[in-house]
């Protein structure tokens, strides 16, 4: 009877372990294009002025609607955000609230080794 217990304990904890690791993978697929990706909104305060200084040092960013993607999922909690991705569309840096204008030398940075 323990013998039975301690298999199916095994078996259920197996599954368990499998469908997070699935969840992780799948979560790490986010909607990034390769190159910058400013996510913001229509009444987001600070969104312009991230733009403007990420303008201001040669990027022209990609913008997303926080609308159009799954906000939470993503860990997606202050606006505006940037996210620069490789070619395979991760993430290699994020850049969220203020310290994206406080950022926008590092974020070009990054940007010209993907494009590069």
């Amino acid at each position: 009877m323990i013998f039975r217990l301690l298999i199916v304990g095994l078996v259920v904890g197996l599954g368990y372990v499998g469908v997070r690791s699935w969840e992780r993978r799948s979560r790490g697929k986010a909607p990034w294009e390769p190159g910058v990706t400013v996510v913001t909104a229509d009444w987001c305060r600070g969104c312009g002025p991230a733009i403007e200084a990420l303008r201001r040092h040669g990027v022209e960013p990609r913008l997303t609607d926080v609308r159009s993607i799954d906000a939470d999922q993503l860990g997606i909690r202050a606006l505006p955000v940037a996210v620069v991705a490789d070619q395979d569309g991760h993430p290699i840096l994020w850049r969220a609230g203020r310290s994206v204008v406080d950022n926008a030398a590092d974020i070009a940075r990054a940007a010209s080794l993907v494009t590069a």
